[in-house]
């Protein structure tokens, strides 16, 4: 039992996601690292979440912008370039 709560606090550690500052700028920063937060396709008329890039999407080649992330609400930025392609189960 020791073992597991000790694996789950090392998982914990790892996978946390760092503070805001210069090494993680805020959203809509120019270094701001996009593809660590939730994205969002644009349909033509709202903007949907996505699921986890190459699992559940992927961006080929050509296109526009691909996906979008939330700079605050209401307020989206491109992310990823490409042409969204859902990947099927």
């Amino acid at each position: 039992m020791p073992a597991a709560i000790l694996l789950a606090l090392i998982l914990a550690w790892t996978t946390r996601r760092p503070p805001l500052g210069p090494k993680n700028p805020p959203p809509g920063s120019k270094n701001f690292d996009c593809t660590g937060v939730q994205n969002y396709h644009f349909n033509g008329i709202s903007y949907l979440p996505v699921g986890q890039f190459g699992i559940d999407y992927y961006c080929a080649e050509g296109g526009d912008v691909c996906t979008y992330y939330q700079v605050s609400p209401g307020v989206y930025a491109a992310c990823r370039l490409g042409a969204y392609t859902p990947i099927h189960h």
